[in-house]
């Protein structure tokens, strides 16, 4: 229903594009259309104007000032456009759409990946004033042998290499985790997520 949705909307604003548009209706317009009304029709407007029953009697008037407007200088018709010129018309739209959402998903997905760069930062930035702690938590969570605690000790050891290489410290960071691998060589589950996870010597 959605996709129904789009196509007709494209081409609606591709039949819109060939258009006229309506005149500017100033003061200037005004005036010189109430001169060219009878005593009896101002008067007529006047009363219905201040009497104020009918609510539409603005819209009204307006019609007939673009009528004569049209009257006095007629706007160049645009030329009809066979259906098949409006079927180009209506895709060439749709492209300008898609490409329009594409570069928008672009840039959304810039935006994310700073945002959590940023947030990553942060959190290294963080765990560097506990570092010790964390490896210590490591061996903590991987005691529990429970998927959950596995799982967690995984998403703490990637933040602690990164910690690592970003302070230059990549061999540290090496050892520590073959020291973990060879002390848990065991556990199975924990060896393939750490496999999973690039978390090598």
């Amino acid at each position: 229903m959605q996709l129904v949705w789009t196509i007709r909307r494209d081409l609606i604003e591709a039949a819109a594009t060939a258009s006229p548009d309506l005149p500017t209706i100033d003061e200037d317009v005004m005036r010189r259309w109430i001169s060219t009304l009878s005593e009896k029709k101002k008067t007529e407007l006047l009363v219905r104007l201040v009497v104020g029953r009918e609510a539409h009697i603005r819209a009204e008037i307006l019609m007939q000032v673009r009528k004569w407007c049209a009257s006095e200088a007629p706007v160049a018709k645009a030329k009809p456009r066979t259906v098949c010129e409006l079927l180009e018309a209506g895709e060439d739209r749709a492209k300008e759409r898609r490409r329009e959402q594409a570069e928008r998903a672009v840039q959304e997905k810039a935006r994310r990946e700073r945002e959590e760069a940023a947030a990553r930062e942060l959190r290294l930035n963080a765990l560097a004033k506990r570092e010790e702690e964390a490896w210590r938590q490591v061996d903590a969570l991987i005691a529990t042998k429970q998927p959950k605690g596995y799982d967690d000790a995984i998403a703490l050891l990637r933040d602690l290499r990164d910690l690592c290489v970003r302070a230059g410290r990549q061999a540290e960071a090496a050892a520590r985790i073959d020291g973990l691998r060879q002390k848990h060589a065991s556990k199975r589950s924990l060896m393939k997520r750490l496999r999973e996870a690039g978390l090598h010597a």
